[in-house]
């Protein structure tokens, strides 16, 4: 158990033996999960203080066997070889009205966040430029069915034309 701004947490640290060993003024920071209930399942931890580690370190879904250092250095590495591969396809106005970042920094703030503002903000950003780019889709789909409907009519309404001009080039 840790007192946590006034509060008792009950942390649950699974397989480390040596875990018994730790002092009880000893600093140990904490990665894990908030289960509720003032309960943590520790993901992670050690000795460090606060001030020496990331300020916020994203967890992802991953399956069994993978740990979560070498998928964000996979995610790193990515970043940093393929940021030049990234389209910022955002039009200006939307990302002055509502306060968006390029993508570029949008990917990068989501996945190695200095605070939790950045997060926000990336956040917003990626859901504006989901949607956007949906919504071209979306547009496309409804032009192109729109102008084979046209395309139809057209040679529909031209055939009937066609047959009545002959009908009456006959008279």
């Amino acid at each position: 158990m840790c007192a946590f701004q006034e509060q008792i947490l009950t942390v649950t640290i699974f397989n480390r033996p040596w875990a018994k060993s730790l002092n009880l003024n000893q600093i140990l920071t904490i990665q894990g999960v908030y289960q509720g209930n003032c309960k943590v399942t520790a993901m992670s931890y050690d000795t460090k203080s606060l001030a020496e580690h990331a300020s916020i370190t994203p967890i992802y879904s991953i399956k069994e066997g993978i740990r979560q250092k070498t998928l964000q250095t996979i995610i790193h590495s990515v970043l940093n070889q393929l940021q030049d591969e990234i389209i910022d396809d955002i039009p200006d106005e939307f990302r002055q009205t509502y306060r968006l970042l390029p993508l570029k920094l949008a990917y990068r703030c989501i996945h190695i966040p200095s605070s939790m503002n950045e997060v926000q903000a990336a956040v917003r950003t990626l859901k504006y430029a989901e949607f956007l780019r949906f919504l071209r889709q979306f547009n496309s789909c409804v032009v192109r069915r729109v102008f084979a409907l046209q395309r139809s009519r057209k040679s529909f309404r031209q055939r009937r034309f066609s047959k009545q001009f002959k009908v009456l080039a006959l008279k």
